[in-house]
């Protein structure tokens, strides 16, 4: 895994060579959606991060508030170094497949990516360098932060397993009171990325957002409609591979600790297995079954140590069969084998029967 060792959680640049500072960039941006309260969320994620290690009234206070309202007290505390952040291009993430093996996803910016059963598009990455007045924090520490578009699930349309349908999600409206459409994230939270389709027959729309610097699509499309708008829909597609099916359907192959006997757990909306799916646990359960009926399988152990033992065994009685064949070819004990019998010169030569003789019958 280049750039990161694979026991790391993720990897982000250390360089600080295009510092941008925050309060010019936010006030440059006024006018753009998605950079509303910008700097206010930002020391509310901030703290929310700190609280829970340095300071004991802001964990309360982040406990009760959601780590979205804390106070003008609460943020003074906060510094954040020249008033500065630090963008980097690229996020590479660790993580662990279904079958026990680290892999590694590259993120630049406008990726996909799943944090638990929440999906979101990732605009950037940053860190920036900060600490707590009147704590134990004595010097600046560094914080790395993800810019993100949240994804909501549509209801509207059912998906999962049990419907058999891809899971249909939409970007929040950024004019929903309900939930934010933008955010940070932090980058140990990430589980992966995620694989998602747009839905192309239900078009786009330029009603999620107005024109934004999040939408930047100018430099990929030549068609001007396109730049100030978004796909209304987007598919969730857990089929991509082997790894991604098993987060979704739950109860990875290969995981530590998961037996035969644990039920299977399904992601996002499948309470309980569809009848479509009842067949994989009946056979699941017949193979059980039928191990149990076999001694020489229960115990060995299991089916493949008994086809191992097997195996094994019968290439004992292999090597003892050729042994034995070889000893009675030259035996003078055979019946079938006359020492004064006149065929035997033309067997074996017509010389006497030595060594040279012995060596034209093994390369016959």
């Amino acid at each position: 895994m280049a750039y990161c060792a694979p026991e790391e959680r993720y990897h982000i640049a250390e360089s600080q060579r295009t510092p941008v500072n925050i309060s010019n960039w936010t006030y440059a941006n006024r006018t753009d959606p998605a950079l509303k309260d910008f700097q206010l969320n930002l020391q509310n994620h901030a703290l929310g991060r700190l609280s829970e290690r340095f300071s004991e009234d802001l964990r309360t206070a982040a406990s009760q508030q959601e780590l979205q309202n804390f106070t003008f007290e609460d943020r003074s505390r906060l510094i954040v170094y020249r008033d500065q952040l630090y963008p980097h291009q690229m996020l590479r993430l660790n993580y662990t497949t279904y079958d026990l093996r680290r892999s590694q996803d590259i993120q630049p910016p406008e990726m996909a990516q799943r944090v638990q059963s929440t999906h979101f598009s990732m605009l950037g990455s940053f860190h920036i360098n900060v600490r707590l007045s009147d704590s134990a924090m004595v010097n600046f520490e560094r914080m790395d932060i993800l810019f993100v578009r949240w994804f909501c699930v549509d209801h509207s349309k059912p998906g999962g397993f049990k419907a058999k349908r891809l899971h249909r999600v939409e970007f929040v409206p950024c004019d929903d009171d309900t939930e934010p459409a933008f955010g940070f994230i932090d980058p140990s939270h990430v589980v992966r990325a995620s694989h998602i389709l747009p839905a192309f027959a239900s078009g786009r729309t330029a009603d999620l957002l107005p024109p934004s610097l999040a939408r930047d699509i100018a430099g990929i499309s030549n068609d001007a409609d396109k730049w100030h708008t978004d796909f209304c829909y987007h598919y969730i597609n857990f089929f991509v591979d082997r790894d991604i099916f098993m987060r979704y359907y739950g109860g990875g192959i290969g995981h530590r600790g998961n037996t035969s006997t644990r039920p299977s757990q399904v992601a996002l909306d499948d309470d309980e297995l569809g009848s479509e799916w009842e067949d994989v646990d009946n056979d699941l359960a017949q193979a059980q079954a039928e191990e149990e009926l076999v001694p020489e399988i229960t115990e060995a152990g299991g089916v493949h140590a008994a086809l191992l033992k097997e195996i094994e065994s019968r290439q004992q009685d292999d090597e003892f069969a050729a042994v034995h064949d070889e000893d009675e070819m030259f035996s003078g004990e055979d019946e079938d084998w006359d020492a004064d019998d006149p065929a035997r010169d033309d067997l074996v030569g017509t010389g006497d029967f030595d060594q040279y003789d012995l060596e034209g019958i093994a390369l016959l």
